[in-house]
């Protein structure tokens, strides 16, 4: 299985190693790791000043300086790792935590409708930590994202679950959402993403 660990470098990160070392159970050698990292985007004007190799340059070293040291550790714990930067917020993060230490979190960003003519707010990961399930915390970011989307004027609040986690789908409706039974996710990845980009055809045609 492929983990996606976000890190900034900061307490939070090592905590986070910390406690994903201590888990073998839950986690150790057996998974694919990846460790991204964002780096703040250069303002825009001065971009018209930066050549393209340059401006990347400048992002691969920023980043380098977050996820080397997240690397060696991932190295010395005999981890399969790889790592990813990219610039600007791609996305943004809640964290619910108990008696001051993580416990669950959130990791959203917007997308646009068409039809409403306005953005929304996607939930692509929640995940609470083992010892702190059933106790409130998904619940308490649930709420937190709808405010967030409400006070940015989003259109919808929307995630994926899987159609076997009964469960699941039964606490989001009990929060007053709705599961869509006519929609699919179309996702490509891998040789076929390389594939359909080698092979695209022009805009408006098929």
């Amino acid at each position: 299985m492929k983990i996606l660990l976000p890190v900034d470098g900061s307490q939070y990160t090592k905590r986070m190693l910390g406690y994903v070392a201590a888990h073998e159970e839950l986690f150790g050698s057996q998974h694919e790791y990846v460790f991204a990292t964002v780096v703040a985007p250069v303002p825009p004007h001065a971009t018209h000043f930066i050549d393209r190799a340059t401006l990347q340059s400048y992002y691969s070293d920023e980043a380098d300086k977050v996820l080397t040291p997240v690397l060696k550790f991932a190295a010395q714990h005999g981890w399969s790792a790889r790592s990813m930067h990219l610039e600007g917020p791609a996305a943004e993060v809640l964290v619910a935590c108990k008696n001051g230490e993580p416990a669950a979190f959130a990791l959203f960003f917007h997308n646009f409708s068409t039809f409403l003519g306005r953005r929304g707010l996607w939930l692509e990961d929640l995940f609470v930590r083992p010892e702190h399930r059933r106790q409130g915390c998904a619940k308490a970011l649930l709420h937190a994202l709808a405010g967030l989307a409400r006070d940015r004027g989003c259109g919808r609040f929307e995630w994926a679950v899987l159609d076997w986690n009964a469960s699941a789908i039964e606490f989001y409706q009990s929060l007053g959402a709705t599961v869509l039974p006519d929609w699919r996710i179309v996702r490509v990845v891998g040789s076929a993403l390389d594939t359909m980009a080698d092979g695209g055809s022009e805009p408006g045609r098929a």
